[in-house]
């Protein structure tokens, strides 16, 4: 196990709140591999038949939704590393929540980890795209918005690429990743896949 460890592809993280376009943003960046795979955490809360919390339901993080979470992201990491030891670019997207989120992922993927990237337009402005979006949450995910906002602000964001997606179209801010993860230090992708494969 040790030996396809070692020649693993890469794993991307693109985090944010609901409505700041991580997924949208994840799955073009997706598309810009050849072997790649989008992996939404979110999905794995969804395949739970009976017993689920939903986040939005509840007032504040209990232990049964800390849980819960915990067990998203240790499927998530375990599911993401399979995929890059055989060589697949992983871009994974999940929700920036509890502030300490990315403890919840297995040790092994935070090693592995090649960029985190944090999708953080305005208040104003996310609020204003759940109110267009209208899903079915969303309503009551508001109510909430100004205290997860002000939490997610106060992340520390030193090892982070952090986008203000704000004023941007959806193209503007896959062009804004992208400059600010794979294109600053002028690789291809095919050239960091590579790389995260034979080096990390």
């Amino acid at each position: 196990m040790e030996n396809r460890f070692n020649t693993m592809g890469c794993i991307v993280l693109v985090a944010g709140l609901p409505g700041s376009g991580k997924t949208t943003i994840a799955r073009k960046l997706a598309e810009q591999f050849p072997k790649s795979f989008h992996l939404q955490v979110d999905s794995i809360r969804a395949m739970v038949v009976n017993g689920a919390i939903n986040p939005n339901d509840v007032a504040e993080l209990t232990p049964e939704l800390i849980e819960q979470f915990t067990l998203e992201r240790e499927g998530a990491s375990k599911l993401a590393i399979l995929y890059a030891s055989s060589g697949y670019a992983v871009i994974v997207d999940d929700v920036a929540l509890p502030l300490n989120f990315l403890e919840q992922y297995d040790d092994k993927f935070r090693r592995v980890l090649l960029h985190r990237v944090l999708l953080l337009p305005s208040l104003p402005e996310t609020e204003r795209r759940l109110r267009e979006r209208g899903d079915l949450y969303d309503e009551t995910f508001i109510t909430n918005l100004p205290r997860l906002h002000n939490y997610l602000s106060r992340m520390p964001q030193s090892d982070w690429v952090v986008v203000d997606s704000s004023q941007l179209r959806v193209d503007e801010t896959f062009q804004a990743v992208m400059d600010k993860t794979f294109g600053t230090n002028g690789l291809s992708l095919q050239e960091i896949d590579t790389k995260t494969v034979n080096g990390r």
